[in-house]
């Protein structure tokens, strides 16, 4: 198996930067603090209390089983043509033990009926999460990415009676990231290409209830550990892949074939006034490791019910791993929320059995389990407690510097106060 990934040339300037989409508990306290509320679409559904623009900042005090700390975030957002032009994000905090930085931004050049977002993500010092399903050391790292995505998309005509119907073909994002950890006096750099495909898009969005219907899937990952293009590479083709919510349901199911091994190639270029400022080639070669084909696919059920709001998810997956292996992964997860007054809880449980084929050879079999815990209470307008709790055996259970997968126990607490603000609205109405 061979993929070849060629972007287009891109008019847009080379930025840089971060998505926060990471589970480093420090951050992961105040990850609610940087919600914002659903901006308005020019071409959708008329709402006059939504917002063009919206922004959030914070500042917490924080608590943990490894020492106490400071931390910083703020989030903001503006409206474009059926998209958002501009989505930045950033967090940061320092403790007594580590400083951790997260940082994202979206930038919506084009959103109808040519679709081109460039956008990346830049953090430091992070932990992995506790579910994590790819084999990191157990120690902090480093990340930076950058993002494109392209396509023909949003086609369709202005809503009528609430309801907005588009069509979107040759849907394709595409992200390059280098991770860098330190485990002692080893250390290693993983490159990481992944390219996500949709022949066909149906979205249909009504006042209650939202569709989306995806033809031809194609989801591939390729992890280059080291100097070399030695790595694993993983390929997922999905027939059809389908969503759905209504305001007591929402779900998800998508089935198809996983492809490990192999070789994939993505290039990028950027090109100003007919002229290329810049260029990249990477390579994953999958020589050494085993051709497997499997059955893959997922399917989440939810249900929301009052202040009660519970999902489960069945997953079996391919993706190559951060040692320039390759894996296959099936899992159960669920999510439960409960929302009363001015308090959110949440927990989320999972348990997971990884097969991790080697160049030895060798032929790994792993298992974990594990779950978080979020408490969110907003104590006054602009000041919230929240805490923040995960415990499981699993491979990032626990911090200790080394290489070592095999399962261990651990957990970790963190408490925050914060205190917020907000600002929406054209005129940046202040909260």
């Amino acid at each position: 198996m061979r993929i070849a990934i060629v972007t287009c040339s891109l008019l847009v300037l080379d930025l840089l930067g971060a998505a926060v989409a990471h589970a480093d508990p420090d951050l992961d306290v105040t990850r609610a603090e940087l919600q914002l509320p659903a901006l308005r679409d020019p071409t959708g559904p008329e709402d006059p209390e939504a917002p063009w623009l919206a922004g959030v900042g914070y500042a917490a005090l924080i608590a943990s089983s490894r020492g106490v700390g400071a931390a910083v975030g703020a989030h903001v957002a503006m409206t474009g043509f059926r998209c958002n032009l501009v989505d930045a994000s950033a967090q940061a905090v320092v403790g007594s033990s580590h400083a951790a930085l997260d940082t994202s931004y979206r930038v919506c050049l084009l959103g109808a009926p040519i679709v081109l977002v460039v956008g990346g993500t830049k953090g430091a010092g992070l932990e992995p999460a506790i579910d994590a399903r790819r084999s990191l050391w157990r120690s902090r790292y480093d990340v930076s990415s950058q993002h494109t995505e392209l396509g023909l998309g949003n086609l369709g005509p202005r809503s009528k009676g609430g309801t907005e119907t588009r069509h979107s073909v040759f849907m394709m994002a595409m992200d390059r990231t280098v991770t860098t950890q330190t485990a002692g006096a080893d250390s290693q750099r993983t490159l990481e290409l992944d390219f996500d495909f949709s022949l066909y898009r149906l979205s249909r969005v009504a006042p209650d209830s939202t569709l989306q219907l995806d033809a031809l899937v194609l989801d591939s990952t390729a992890v280059a550990a080291g100097a070399t293009e030695l790595g694993g590479v993983a390929l997922s083709v999905f027939p059809v892949a389908l969503s759905a919510s209504t305001p007591h349901w929402f779900g998800s199911a998508r089935a198809g074939t996983g492809h490990l091994g192999g070789t994939t190639t993505q290039s990028t270029s950027t090109e100003v006034n007919g002229q290329v400022v810049s260029s990249t080639s990477d390579t994953v070669d999958g020589s050494g490791l085993p051709t497997v084909v499997a059955a893959v696919g997922d399917a989440t059920l939810g249900m929301r019910r009052g202040s009660l709001t519970a999902s489960l998810t069945v997953a079996r997956s391919v993706f190559a791993t951060f040692d320039g292996n390759q894996a296959l992964d099936a899992r159960v997860a669920g999510t439960l929320t409960y929302a009363h007054g001015k308090t959110t809880v949440a927990v989320a449980p999972f348990i997971a059995r990884t097969r991790t084929w080697t160049r030895t050879p060798a032929v790994l079999d792993e298992r974990s389990l594990g779950a978080t815990l979020h408490v969110q209470r907003e104590m006054t307008h602009h000041l919230g407690l929240a805490a923040f709790g995960q415990v499981g055996r699993t491979p990032y259970a626990r911090l200790d510097d080394t290489r070592d997968q095999h399962a261990v126990t651990g957990g970790s607490v963190v408490v925050a106060l914060s205190a917020h603000r907000r600002i929406r609205g054209l005129h940046g109405r202040v909260e």
